[in-house]
């Protein structure tokens, strides 16, 4: 889908950043946009009140495509986001972070699939998520938009500063999330289009300690909570006051404590599942790679006695659906195996 396109006018690309105190990773972020293989964007960038030297390396740029506004007060990045939105003039909107970089071929790929397929809304791609202490490690997102569907019920579908989207009129973030402000617009964007996210990386995206997945986590997981129960609502499902808390608690761990959440986490899947709205082979898959990737190795190493492990036992509908008996005793083997090795 990534082949090159001859366009005789090539569409207006608007590359969105909120800076604040940015000024350590700013010009290699900058540079990296006004180096693009693809010429023909825009690049408005928010100043939210730095008070560092931000605003300085930002006005040291003579490139006419650089349109700069320095908020009058601190608006936060949500509000400052909305702002660059108003002022973008493009065909697309693409999100760029201040800290990070992106490849040299990233907007001309993602203007590509969004020219070759009107039907997609959104396009993010992998990232190697990287640190100034030599960490790296390449992330990967669901591809095609079946998939992307099954992986915004569980977390968050897009790499953020990855995203190139169509500009919409009204297109906004929701100011009323402090975090995951993205989860929620991708959630509506998904509504309205299809999803498609490039199998390369496009993007290194900078790991720090004053992220804000760090920082700020226990908001992420209520606000990533809160885009799960509109997407469950939108589905016409109703959950009970249990069966809520034990989903948000499995998207939150990836596990069960408890032989009754299986019961319940059992009830919330099949009402998903009974929807119909997603495929039921990939829906499938994604259950059962959770399973064998870690619920059933919480579930033992937090209650870990033989009556427990019978207990698993009494849940075919649940366990055996998605994974075969043969498996299923095989994952429990390994993770009393598991369990028994971490206690020496």
């Amino acid at each position: 889908m990534d082949s090159p396109i001859n366009l005789k006018e090539l569409p207006l690309v608007s590359v969105i950043m909120s800076v604040f105190n940015a000024e350590h990773y700013l010009e290699e972020s900058i540079n990296s946009i006004l180096q693009q293989s693809y010429k023909n964007f825009e690049f408005v960038i928010i100043d939210d009140c730095s008070t560092d030297n931000s605003n300085s390396i930002i006005n040291s740029y003579t490139d006419s495509r650089i349109k700069l506004t320095i908020n009058n007060e601190n608006l936060g990045l949500t509000k400052s986001l909305n702002k660059a939105l108003n002022f973008a003039k493009g065909k697309y909107i693409a999100r760029m972070d201040s800290d990070d970089i992106a490849l040299p071929e990233r907007l001309k790929k993602q203007v590509a699939i969004l020219e070759q397929d009107p039907e997609i809304s959104i396009c993010g791609s992998s990232i190697e998520q990287f640190s100034d202490l030599g960490y790296s490690k390449t992330k990967n997102y669901p591809e095609k938009h079946e998939d992307i569907l099954i992986e915004h019920l569980f977390n968050c579908p897009f790499a953020h500063p990855s995203v190139m989207f169509r500009n919409i009129i009204n297109t906004q973030y929701n100011t009323e999330f402090k975090t995951t402000q993205d989860y929620e617009l991708w959630q509506r964007i998904l509504k309205r289009g299809k999803g498609y996210n490039i199998q390369q990386v496009l993007l290194r995206y900078r790991v720090s300690d004053s992220q804000i997945s760090k920082v700020k986590g226990g908001l992420q997981i209520k606000y990533s909570n809160l885009v799960r129960y509109q997407i469950i609502k939108e589905l016409g499902i109703k959950l009970t006051p249990n069966e809520q808390e034990v989903y948000f608690n499995f998207m939150r761990t990836r596990g069960v404590k408890e032989y009754k959440d299986f019961r319940l986490l059992n009830n919330v899947i099949t009402k998903i599942y009974e929807t119909n709205h997603f495929n039921s082979k990939l829906f499938k898959k994604k259950i059962k790679d959770i399973l064998r990737q870690n619920t059933l190795i919480y579930f033992i190493r937090e209650n870990y006695s033989f009556y427990n492990i019978l207990e698993l036992f009494k849940a075919p509908y649940f366990l055996f659906q998605y994974l075969p008996a043969k498996q299923s005793l095989s994952i429990i083997i390994k993770s009393v195996i598991h369990y028994k090795s971490i206690q020496h």
